[in-house]
């Protein structure tokens, strides 16, 4: 069974698509675009566009945590985790809060609150 839902990562407050299948996990970034253009993506705080990842336990790049609502994964063996958690209101509405700080413009978030059941 593939199942694609919206997961958001709050160290750099980005938001990822996870498909999932019973061997793999494949992680994709909801870009952002500058509104100057349209077609130019603003991903200064991304560390992954896009991440696959199988679930063996010999490869220990996928840490299960028994919970479906959250992802850890260590795309380098050695390296920080990448922790994802399944999205929400809060969390959207947590960017548009810094987004009205900063003055910029929410439509990004704004966009993504129809997208919050799976894809």
């Amino acid at each position: 069974m593939k199942t694609t839902r919206l997961f958001y990562e709050e160290k750099n407050g980005q938001f990822f698509w996870i498909t999932e299948t019973p061997k793999m996990l494949k992680i994709e970034w909801v870009a952002k675009f500058s509104c100057d253009s349209g077609k130019t993506p603003l991903d200064q705080n991304v560390d992954y566009k896009e991440l696959k990842v199988r679930k063996e336990k010999e490869r220990r790049h996928y840490l299960s945590l028994n919970e479906p609502d959250t992802k850890c994964v260590y795309p380098n063996q050695n390296g920080q985790p990448f922790y994802l958690e399944l999205a929400t209101m809060a969390h959207i509405n947590s960017e548009i809060v810094h987004c009205e700080h900063w003055g910029v413009s929410s439509k990004y978030y704004q966009e993504l609150i129809p997208l919050l059941s799976t894809r």
